[in-house]
């Protein structure tokens, strides 16, 4: 955002033509990274489920999955460094513009479509059908185990305990439909807009869509991949207790601070010990942020 902001000041292009391949190669590599990094969170989640001895292995098929996002995405993004250049205008010699080579009939643009169909599908359909198909599974998991315990509940003495087995399994799947509900609606709200007017340019090889509206159609599905960290945080765990934890553990150490005693010579602080679950929750509600 920083370079179209700055870009649209300057409208010439004074970064040279490394600068331009570069900065065209990370338009799309940040988002297909994005994307991939969704599509490794939904496989995930999916795994722990369907999977109960893969939390043993997690860490490492977690590291995997990122070092696969990292190589398709830049794999996929690769072909930007070649499709873009600096050009000069025949008319004005001063004017230059970073372009595609369709524009100045080094490639054709079958070329240049290939490839944005290739990055559509990337950072469109793929991620939007696992994560459909992800969290469905998921939903159908713990709605059957929780039509499972309802059943077990009923001939079994330890009616109370299983009762609270079949509250959790409930909860858990409302939680689930509320989250795939809201990820899956912001993706298609945000991401449906840039999709179709990219098809839609394509295939009638001409900018019918004004410059600012199709600005402001790339920003609002970039904005995709800023809100969806906070979603899944929203989701994950409960904000409002991990923020008043937060809190409360800031103001016991302010007021360790304040009663310690102190004199010209020598300073000394005493912190409250913080357990290892409030630990864990500041880490959480940092990362989040």
């Amino acid at each position: 955002m920083p370079k179209e902001i700055l870009h649209n000041y300057t409208i010439a292009w004074y970064g040279g033509d490394v600068l331009c391949r570069m900065c065209k190669f990370f338009d799309v590599f940040g988002i297909a990274l994005s994307m991939n990094i969704l599509i490794c969170i939904s496989l995930d989640r999916f795994y722990s489920i369907f999977f109960p001895l893969y939390a043993m292995r997690a860490q490492k098929s977690v590291q995997k999955m990122v070092i696969v996002a990292w190589i398709t995405s830049f794999a996929t993004s690769a072909p930007q460094i070649y499709l873009f250049k600096t050009a000069t205008h025949p008319c004005y010699p001063t004017y230059t513009q970073c372009v595609s080579r369709n524009l100045v009939n080094e490639v054709s643009t079958g070329v240049v479509f290939y490839f944005s169909i290739l990055n559509i599908v990337q950072v469109y359909f793929f991620p939007l059908i696992v994560t459909v198909v992800c969290y469905t599974l998921i939903l159908w998991k713990i709605s059957d185990e929780s039509a499972t315990k309802k059943k077990e509940a009923e001939f079994t003495s330890d009616a109370l305990l299983r009762r609270s087995g079949l509250h959790t399994l409930q909860r858990a799947r409302s939680r689930t439909l509320k989250m795939t509900f809201v990820i899956v609606l912001a993706f298609i709200f945000c991401w449906t807009p840039y999709a179709i007017m990219m098809f839609l340019h394509f295939l009638t090889e001409t900018d019918w869509i004004p410059k600012d509206v199709r600005k402001f159609i790339y920003a609002f599905a970039v904005f995709n991949s800023a809100i969806s960290p906070y979603l899944y945080g929203y989701f994950s765990f409960d904000v409002k207790k991990e923020l008043k934890l937060l809190f409360s553990c800031s103001r016991n150490i302010a007021s360790e601070v304040q009663a310690t005693p102190s004199t010209n010579t020598s300073r000394s602080v005493t912190f409250t010990p913080i357990s290892s679950t409030q630990q864990l929750t500041v880490r959480l509600i940092y990362s989040v942020g």
